[in-house]
Protein backbone atom coordinates (compact mmCIF):
# COMPACT_ATOMS: atom_id res chain seq x y z
CA UNK A 1 0.00 0.00 0.00
CA UNK A 2 2.87 2.34 0.80
CA UNK A 3 4.54 1.61 -2.54
CA UNK A 4 1.32 2.20 -4.48
CA UNK A 5 0.69 5.49 -2.65
CA UNK A 6 4.29 6.54 -3.32
CA UNK A 7 4.01 5.88 -7.07
CA UNK A 8 0.63 7.60 -7.37
CA UNK A 9 2.02 10.70 -5.65
CA UNK A 10 5.15 10.80 -7.80
CA UNK A 11 4.68 13.82 -10.13
CA UNK A 12 6.96 12.19 -12.72
CA UNK A 13 4.48 9.32 -13.02
CA UNK A 14 0.98 10.68 -12.31
CA UNK A 15 -0.01 14.29 -12.73
CA UNK A 16 -2.01 15.33 -10.82
CA UNK A 17 -1.88 12.54 -8.28
CA UNK A 18 -5.04 10.50 -7.88
CA UNK A 19 -6.90 9.82 -4.65
CA UNK A 20 -7.06 6.15 -3.66
CA UNK A 21 -8.48 4.22 -0.74
CA UNK A 22 -7.25 0.84 0.48
CA UNK A 23 -9.33 -1.90 2.04
CA UNK A 24 -7.41 -5.00 3.16
CA UNK A 25 -9.20 -8.20 4.14
CA UNK A 26 -8.72 -11.98 4.25
CA UNK A 27 -10.48 -14.13 1.64
CA UNK A 28 -10.11 -17.91 1.27
CA UNK A 29 -6.75 -17.92 3.01
CA UNK A 30 -5.39 -15.03 0.94
CA UNK A 31 -4.74 -11.41 1.88
CA UNK A 32 -6.63 -9.16 -0.55
CA UNK A 33 -6.04 -5.43 -0.97
CA UNK A 34 -8.88 -3.63 -2.64
CA UNK A 35 -7.91 -0.31 -4.24
CA UNK A 36 -10.75 2.17 -4.63
CA UNK A 37 -10.23 5.12 -7.00
CA UNK A 38 -13.26 7.44 -7.00
CA UNK A 39 -14.05 9.46 -10.10
CA UNK A 40 -13.06 13.10 -9.89
CA UNK A 41 -13.10 16.25 -12.01
CA UNK A 42 -9.41 16.16 -12.96
CA UNK A 43 -7.71 14.90 -16.12
CA UNK A 44 -4.80 12.70 -14.99
CA UNK A 45 -1.76 11.90 -17.10
CA UNK A 46 0.53 8.89 -16.76
CA UNK A 47 4.16 9.65 -17.67
CA UNK A 48 2.95 12.77 -19.55
CA UNK A 49 0.43 10.79 -21.62
CA UNK A 50 -3.32 11.26 -21.19
CA UNK A 51 -5.48 8.16 -21.67
CA UNK A 52 -9.17 7.62 -22.23
CA UNK A 53 -11.11 4.45 -21.56
CA UNK A 54 -12.95 2.81 -24.48
CA UNK A 55 -14.61 -0.50 -23.59
CA UNK A 56 -11.68 -2.58 -22.23
CA UNK A 57 -8.96 -0.55 -23.95
CA UNK A 58 -6.86 2.41 -22.78
CA UNK A 59 -6.54 4.87 -25.66
CA UNK A 60 -3.67 7.36 -25.65
CA UNK A 61 -4.99 10.81 -26.59
CA UNK A 62 -2.69 12.68 -28.98
CA UNK A 63 -4.92 15.23 -30.69
CA UNK A 64 -5.78 18.53 -29.02
CA UNK A 65 -9.45 17.99 -29.88
CA UNK A 66 -9.49 14.64 -28.05
CA UNK A 67 -7.90 16.11 -24.93
CA UNK A 68 -10.21 19.15 -24.99
CA UNK A 69 -13.22 16.83 -25.24
CA UNK A 70 -12.01 14.92 -22.19
CA UNK A 71 -11.62 18.14 -20.19
CA UNK A 72 -15.16 19.15 -21.11
CA UNK A 73 -16.52 15.79 -19.97
CA UNK A 74 -14.60 16.02 -16.71
CA UNK A 75 -15.95 19.48 -15.98
CA UNK A 76 -19.54 18.23 -16.04
CA UNK A 77 -21.30 18.39 -12.70
CA UNK A 78 -23.14 15.17 -11.88
CA UNK A 79 -25.99 15.91 -9.50
CA UNK A 80 -26.43 12.22 -8.67
CA UNK A 81 -23.08 12.38 -6.82
CA UNK A 82 -24.39 14.97 -4.33
CA UNK A 83 -24.02 13.54 -0.83
CA UNK A 84 -26.78 13.68 1.78
CA UNK A 85 -24.95 13.07 5.08
CA UNK A 86 -28.18 12.69 7.09
CA UNK A 87 -29.61 9.90 4.93
CA UNK A 88 -29.16 6.52 6.61
CA UNK A 89 -30.01 2.94 5.69
CA UNK A 90 -33.50 3.22 7.22
CA UNK A 91 -34.35 5.80 4.51
CA UNK A 92 -33.62 3.25 1.78
CA UNK A 93 -35.42 0.07 0.70
CA UNK A 94 -32.38 -2.16 1.10
CA UNK A 95 -34.52 -5.30 0.65
CA UNK A 96 -34.44 -4.48 -3.08
CA UNK A 97 -30.74 -5.37 -3.13
CA UNK A 98 -31.62 -9.08 -2.96
CA UNK A 99 -33.32 -8.76 -6.34
CA UNK A 100 -30.36 -6.72 -7.62
CA UNK A 101 -28.01 -9.56 -6.66
CA UNK A 102 -30.28 -12.12 -8.33
CA UNK A 103 -30.46 -10.13 -11.56
CA UNK A 104 -26.68 -9.59 -11.56
CA UNK A 105 -26.03 -13.32 -11.11
CA UNK A 106 -28.35 -14.15 -14.02
CA UNK A 107 -26.41 -11.85 -16.32
CA UNK A 108 -23.02 -12.90 -14.94
CA UNK A 109 -22.70 -16.10 -12.90
CA UNK A 110 -20.67 -15.66 -9.72
CA UNK A 111 -21.03 -11.89 -9.95
CA UNK A 112 -19.03 -10.15 -7.15
CA UNK A 113 -22.20 -8.54 -5.78
CA UNK A 114 -23.57 -11.96 -4.83
CA UNK A 115 -20.77 -12.30 -2.26
CA UNK A 116 -21.02 -8.75 -0.87
CA UNK A 117 -23.07 -7.53 2.05
CA UNK A 118 -25.28 -4.47 1.59
CA UNK A 119 -22.62 -1.98 2.66
CA UNK A 120 -20.02 -3.43 0.30
CA UNK A 121 -22.47 -3.54 -2.60
CA UNK A 122 -23.54 0.09 -2.11
CA UNK A 123 -19.91 1.23 -2.12
CA UNK A 124 -19.13 -0.93 -5.15
CA UNK A 125 -22.03 0.68 -7.05
CA UNK A 126 -20.83 4.17 -5.97
CA UNK A 127 -24.06 4.77 -4.05
CA UNK A 128 -22.15 5.47 -0.85
CA UNK A 129 -19.31 7.86 -1.48
CA UNK A 130 -17.00 10.50 -0.08
CA UNK A 131 -16.43 14.07 -1.26
CA UNK A 132 -12.70 14.61 -1.05
CA UNK A 133 -13.08 18.36 -1.38
CA UNK A 134 -15.34 18.76 1.65
CA UNK A 135 -14.82 15.54 3.61
CA UNK A 136 -18.54 14.73 3.43
CA UNK A 137 -19.31 11.04 3.39
CA UNK A 138 -22.60 9.19 3.00
CA UNK A 139 -25.35 8.12 0.64
CA UNK A 140 -25.62 10.20 -2.54
CA UNK A 141 -28.56 11.25 -4.68
CA UNK A 142 -28.13 8.20 -6.91
CA UNK A 143 -28.75 5.97 -3.88
CA UNK A 144 -31.86 7.96 -2.97
CA UNK A 145 -33.26 7.72 -6.51
CA UNK A 146 -32.52 4.03 -6.92
CA UNK A 147 -33.46 2.77 -3.45
CA UNK A 148 -35.05 5.62 -1.48
CA UNK A 149 -38.40 5.38 0.24
CA UNK A 150 -41.12 7.38 -1.47
CA UNK A 151 -41.44 9.96 1.31
CA UNK A 152 -37.66 10.55 1.26
CA UNK A 153 -37.63 11.10 -2.50
CA UNK A 154 -40.63 13.43 -2.23
CA UNK A 155 -38.78 15.53 0.36
CA UNK A 156 -35.53 15.79 -1.60
CA UNK A 157 -36.97 15.93 -5.14
CA UNK A 158 -40.60 17.11 -4.88
CA UNK A 159 -40.92 17.51 -8.67
CA UNK A 160 -39.88 13.93 -9.40
CA UNK A 161 -42.47 11.71 -11.07
CA UNK A 162 -43.01 9.67 -14.23
CA UNK A 163 -46.44 10.11 -15.80
CA UNK A 164 -47.47 7.13 -17.95
CA UNK A 165 -50.46 7.81 -20.19
CA UNK A 166 -52.22 5.45 -22.59
CA UNK A 167 -54.50 6.92 -25.25
CA UNK A 168 -56.49 4.84 -27.71
CA UNK A 169 -60.22 5.50 -27.95
CA UNK A 170 -60.07 8.62 -25.78
CA UNK A 171 -57.49 10.80 -27.53
CA UNK A 172 -58.56 13.99 -25.77
CA UNK A 173 -57.89 12.62 -22.30
CA UNK A 174 -56.63 9.08 -21.70
CA UNK A 175 -57.81 5.50 -21.38
CA UNK A 176 -55.35 4.59 -18.64
CA UNK A 177 -52.82 6.44 -16.53
CA UNK A 178 -50.24 5.71 -13.85
CA UNK A 179 -48.24 8.39 -11.99
CA UNK A 180 -45.10 6.78 -10.58
CA UNK A 181 -43.23 8.52 -7.75
CA UNK A 182 -41.35 5.63 -6.16
CA UNK A 183 -37.64 4.82 -6.49
CA UNK A 184 -36.26 3.87 -9.89
CA UNK A 185 -36.02 0.13 -9.20
CA UNK A 186 -39.71 -0.08 -8.30
CA UNK A 187 -40.60 2.47 -11.00
CA UNK A 188 -39.06 0.25 -13.68
CA UNK A 189 -41.33 -2.64 -12.73
CA UNK A 190 -44.48 -0.51 -12.53
CA UNK A 191 -43.84 1.19 -15.88
CA UNK A 192 -42.89 -2.12 -17.50
CA UNK A 193 -46.16 -3.68 -16.38
CA UNK A 194 -48.12 -0.62 -17.52
CA UNK A 195 -46.63 -0.84 -21.02
CA UNK A 196 -47.05 -4.61 -21.21
CA UNK A 197 -50.74 -4.21 -20.39
CA UNK A 198 -51.31 -2.02 -23.46
CA UNK A 199 -48.88 -3.38 -26.10
CA UNK A 200 -49.58 -6.56 -28.02
CA UNK A 201 -46.97 -9.29 -27.65
CA UNK A 202 -46.55 -10.36 -31.27
CA UNK A 203 -45.07 -13.76 -32.13
CA UNK A 204 -41.55 -13.47 -33.57
CA UNK A 205 -38.82 -15.97 -34.37
CA UNK A 206 -35.12 -15.14 -34.40
CA UNK A 207 -32.70 -17.93 -35.36
CA UNK A 208 -35.44 -20.44 -34.61
CA UNK A 209 -35.99 -19.05 -31.12
CA UNK A 210 -39.23 -17.33 -30.11
CA UNK A 211 -38.55 -13.90 -28.61
CA UNK A 212 -40.75 -11.05 -27.48
CA UNK A 213 -40.22 -7.80 -29.43
CA UNK A 214 -42.63 -6.15 -27.00
CA UNK A 215 -40.46 -6.95 -23.99
CA UNK A 216 -37.32 -5.72 -25.77
CA UNK A 217 -39.01 -2.46 -26.79
CA UNK A 218 -40.36 -1.92 -23.27
CA UNK A 219 -37.00 -2.63 -21.68
CA UNK A 220 -35.20 -0.11 -23.89
CA UNK A 221 -37.96 2.49 -23.60
CA UNK A 222 -38.27 2.36 -19.81
CA UNK A 223 -34.59 1.91 -18.94
CA UNK A 224 -33.53 4.83 -21.14
CA UNK A 225 -36.32 7.04 -19.81
CA UNK A 226 -35.24 6.37 -16.23
CA UNK A 227 -31.51 6.50 -16.88
CA UNK A 228 -31.93 9.98 -18.37
CA UNK A 229 -34.30 10.91 -15.56
CA UNK A 230 -32.92 14.43 -15.19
Amino acid sequence: QRNIASVINNPKVFSPSAVVEFDAFDYKGKRVIRIWTPADAFVHSFKNVIYDRLADADIALKLDAQISSLYLRKQTTYTEQRIFPYIDSSDLELDLLDDVRAQASIKRPNHPWTHMNNEELLKSASLYSKNYATGEEGFNLAAVLLLGREEVIASILPAYKTDAVFRASNADRYDDRDIVKCNLLRAYRLLRDFCAKHINDMFYLEDGQAISPRDIIIRELISNTLIHRE
